[in-house]
This record gives structure tokens, sequence and C-alpha cells, in this order.
């Protein structure tokens, strides 16, 4: 199925037959146009070629359709035409479609299987072996990575710097596939947009897909996927090197040497050893922070919807939310952002928690409630934080703003506590993590080209369940 893709119908008079086929394509959620004449034939086919099929409708036997269709083919040599006989077979025999440069010939009464297959097919083979993809937030590294993976496809890529909202989506104009990164806007604007220009298919390259607005994009026929697990090594490690951070204060031991002071006074630590740790979220990353805790010494706690048997038999206990707020001495935050876990750690759960907890953040920034983090910050409630994502992270991260007043004052403020350290989202920026995104990033796109449909795609009906 293509949803969402063009077909125009040229018919002369035939009312009957015309709003039989409307009515079998639309079932199929292709947007149909209709010309009764050459000219608004051929003024329709230019405004959605390459997306497009042509059928001609042929109603009598005298007629074989091929003037029409061939002054339309003849725009456009790649453009599928068929035709489409009411007169019975021996059109069929008397049409030598090779010759004539056209795809086929349905006959009435026709299959509608067999249809509806022939044309997905049609248009399928526009994106495959090599689809158009309009690549957005790039920056030079990822487009040296997605070069390289690209060598065993052949996608024609177009790379954009900009990210996607309702101001850039025209870019994406005549681009069946859009390659969408963690900042940028997927709202119903932007798919219905992209919709108009022929997208079909979001390509996500990274795990997280809150940014997407899922059941738009179904009503709209676009399916999008992902890259489930990239590397979960580099969060997860990352996750830790945060830890190790904050608990041996190296960012101010670095700051201080570095200005000749050698003095340990306001940098003494603890023993991880021995710790409890909470993990809220046990998927990829958590289980392999949960590894490299164990490998600590820490005991391990932990709050899933689903319990990770190999996690139980490491040792790991897994237990309701309040709980782990309350016995662990350092959280750290694993989960997907959804409706049920934006402001996870709001006010009410950190009253919960140990006086100078310390509470990491390598997931997404909205499951934490900023200002009540600052606030427990200067209460000492949580007496150290690291971030490597931030609720309101588009308009700051990945772009080089060091000649620039931030206009984000809660931002700002978080930046004046000694006690935390923030990094812009590099959890997954590893030399390992880019070469996996781009392979299944683009192995993605090529399995949907081939089969209309991917085993990492993601849908609002999936993510209910």
């Amino acid at each position: 199925m293509l949803n969402g893709k063009h077909v125009i119908l040229c018919v002369d008079d035939d009312t009957n037959a015309l709003e039989h086929l409307r009515k079998v394509l639309e079932s199929d959620s292709y947007v149909v146009e209709t010309a009764t004449n050459e000219r608004e034939g051929k003024a329709k086919f230019d405004a959605f070629r390459p997306d497009c099929v042509i059928i001609d409708l042929i109603m009598d036997a005298a007629d074989s359709g091929t003037n029409f269709s061939l002054e339309l083919k003849k725009a456009n040599c790649d453009t599928p035409v068929y035709l489409l006989s009411a007169v019975g077979s021996r059109l069929q025999e008397e049409i030598d479609c090779a010759s004539l440069g056209l795809s086929g010939v349905f006959q009435k009464p026709f299959n509608r299987e067999k249809l509806l297959a022939t044309l997905g097919t049609a248009l399928r083979g526009d994106m495959s072996p090599a689809a158009r993809v309009a690549v957005f937030s790039t920056r030079p590294y990822d487009r040296c990575h997605f070069e390289t993976a690209n060598e065993q496809f052949n996608h024609e890529l177009r790379y954009f710097e900009t990210q996607l909202n309702s101001h850039t989506a025209l870019l994406a104009n005549g681009f069946e596939v859009v390659c969408a990164f963690v900042n940028d806007v997927l709202d119903g604007a932007v798919l219905e947009s992209l919709h108009r220009r022929g997208t079909r298919l979001i390509a996500l390259r990274c795990a997280g897909y809150n940014n997407v607005d899922l059941k738009k994009a179904a009503e709209l026929g676009i399916s999008v996927v992902r890259v489930p697990a990239y590397s979960p090594y580099a969060v997860a490690e990352h996750t830790i090197g945060l830890m190790l951070a904050l608990n041996r204060k190296i960012h101010r031991a670095h700051a201080r040497v570095r200005e000749g002071n050698f003095s340990l006074e306001g940098l003494l630590g603890f023993d991880m050893h021995g710790r409890t740790a909470g993990l809220i979220g046990t998927g990829k990353i958590g289980q392999k922070t949960a590894n490299i805790l164990h490998g600590f010494g820490c005991r391990i706690l932990a709050y899933d919807p689903t319990v990770n048997q190999d996690l139980v038999a490491r040792g790991v206990e897994y237990m309701d939310l309040p709980r782990l707020l309350a016995e662990s001495d350092i959280i750290s935050l694993h989960c997907p952002l959804t409706p049920q876990t934006r402001h996870l750690i709001d006010k009410q759960s950190i009253d919960q928690m140990k006086r100078g907890v310390m509470l990491i953040n390598t997931s997404r920034g909205a499951l934490i409630d900023t200002p009540a983090v600052i606030d427990a910050l200067k209460s000492g409630k949580i007496g150290l934080l690291g971030l490597d994502v931030y609720e309101e992270e588009a308009d700051l991260f990945f772009e080089d703003l060091s000649g620039k007043v931030i206009q984000d004052d809660v931002f700002s403020r978080l930046q004046t506590f000694p006690n935390v350290i923030i990094t812009g989202h590099q959890g997954y920026f590893t030399e390992d993590a880019l070469n996996n995104i781009a392979e299944i990033t683009l192995a993605n796109i090529a399995e949907f080209a081939e089969n209309g449909n991917c085993a990492n795609a993601v849908s609002a009906e999936v993510i209910q369940k």
C-alpha cells in the first residue's frame, strides 16, 4: 500500500466505472485525481509527478486510449501509465504494452487486490534500490558516516543542516523519505505539509519517537521507522561518566589544576561500592548501565513495567517507584518519554528521595520538571545532578552559542550550580554509535522500499500495547 500517492484517472464519461474505481483506490488511501481531457490530465500530471500513476480508462473497443496515455507518457518516461479496459480481453491481445511504453493493461471486471498490488509496486519502484531522502539536522560528522554507509544502498541523500519544522518542511518537496533526528518537529502540521509534498516514510535516526505525532502519521498513511538500539553501551558509559565526574568532582579538579590550585578542599567524594543505585527503566541502555554498576559493587534497584530476568539473575531488585526513590543514593533515568512519564521527576517524587541524592538523566529532558529540580538543588534535597538532555534543548543543543547570550533563564540557572554537570546530548556520540545509526537508518529505508514495511516500524497502536 502506497498511502498518500496520487493516481490520475483519465476518463471520458463513464461515471459508474469512474466512481467504482475511485472507491477502490481511496479505500487503500490513494489520492485520486480525475482528468477528462488531455490538457487537464497534463496539468495534474505536472503537479504530482514523479509520485503518481496514470490510469487511462478505455470505454470503447475502437479507442485504444493510447493517444491520451502516450502524450502524458512522453512528458516523463519514468511515470507508470496503465490502461484499464472496460471492453473485454481482446484489447490486451491487440496492444503491445512494451512497444508503446505502457506499463500494462487491466481489464474489467478487474481484480481489486491485483490492481492495488500492481500500483503499489509501480510507485514503490521509485524507491528501490535508491530512495530520495531528505536528511534534516545534519552536521559534518553525520554526513561522513551516512555517505560511508550508503555505499551499499545507493540512496539519493540530500542533507539539510536546518531542523525540520513547519517553516522548513517545504525543503522536503518531492522526497518520499524524510530522515529526522531527536529535536526535529514532526507534529500534525509538519506531517500534513510533508504528506502534501509526497513524503510517505519518516526514518528516525534515533531511538526516541516522542517528537512524532504517530496518530496523525497513521491517518495520513505515513510510516515511521526508528533505530531502536544503535549503541546502548555509548549512552550507558556516558551515564557512568557523569556519575563519576559528579562524585569525584573531576570537572572542578581539572579547572583548579589548570590554574595551579592543587587544594583538595571541596573535592570529597564517596565510594560507589556498596551504594544503592536506582534505575528507572531497564531496556537496553538501562540494562547496560546496571551491568556496569554491578561491576562497581552497587546494590541495584529497578523500576520498569517489564522485568528483565537476566538482571534479576544478577541480583537486581525490582520494586515500585516510591520505594526506589526512597532507598536510592543514585537515581538514573532510562525510560522513554510518553504522556505517562512526562515530568516523572517532579516535586512530589523529589520529596520521596533521600536528602543529597544524585540524579542522572541521559534519556529525555522532559522526564524532569526542571524548576522543581532547581528548587531541590537550592534546598540540598538533590546533592548532585548530571544531565545530558534538557526539556527545552531544541533551541540550544547541537549549536555553537558561545558568542551569544543564552535566553533560556531556567537553563542559565542550572549552569550556576557547582554540583551540576550538563553535556549537550552527547551520550550517543561515539564512532560505533554513529556507524550503527547510519547503517540501520539506511537499511530501514531499503527494507521499506522493498517490502512496504519494516521490522523497526513504530506506530501509535504498537506503543499503546
